[in-house]
């Protein structure tokens, strides 16, 4: 008759000391990882809000204006972060929620309109000249066609606080494009 043995208690002692040194390990690589993608959302998210504002301004063939602002309520005000709106002008200059500024109207109809992504702790949204605004034409193109809008955005960085890396958003009259700040603009993913 075969005695089967099974584990002692100093093994599994040790497997799960080493288990232990593995996930400490880990731990603080997965951290980074998780603000990385955070910052890729982010990112992409406004990217996409600002291309849904030039095909909307082709579409329609009139001007449509994309703003960063600080929330979709009554209590919003223009701002440079993760939340935003779209709108288009009519014929007089007005959005189609009567306004040309949508100070402390963002909960209106607008074109399209996204909430922050969650979980933005640590992480820091900037612009160019603290620009919170861009406004395309019929083609598609950056325009000047809306009055509140007289410094567009030419360049959105978000930034991990902890350890500096970025991502940056660069507009170049109707060219939006997604880039690393970090590498050499003779990088194709350097931002140019």
């Amino acid at each position: 008759m075969k005695y089967c043995r099974g584990v002692t208690l100093v093994e599994l002692m040790i497997a799960i000391v080493v288990m232990g040194i593995l996930t400490a390990m880990a731990v603080p690589n997965y951290q980074e990882w998780m603000k990385s993608q955070q910052v890729r959302n982010i990112t992409e998210n406004i990217q996409n809000g600002i291309r849904t504002a030039q095909m909307e301004a082709v579409r329609r063939n009139q001007p449509v204006t994309f703003w960063m602002v600080s929330s979709l309520d009554n209590n919003c005000a223009l701002a440079v972060g993760p939340t935003w709106i779209v709108g288009n002008q009519s014929a007089n200059g007005n959005l189609d929620a009567g306004t040309t500024d949508p100070s402390g109207q963002c909960d209106n109809t607008f074109l399209q309109r996204a909430a922050g992504t969650g979980g933005t702790t640590g992480i820091t949204i900037t612009s160019t000249g603290n620009a919170n605004c861009v406004a395309f034409n019929g083609f598609g193109q950056v325009a000047q066609t809306d009055p509140t809008c007289t410094n567009p955005i030419s360049r959105v960085t978000a930034t991990v606080t902890s350890t500096g890396k970025a991502r940056a958003i660069t507009i170049n009259n109707g060219n939006i494009l997604l880039c690393d700040p970090a590498l050499p603009s003779s990088d194709p993913r350097g931002c140019k």
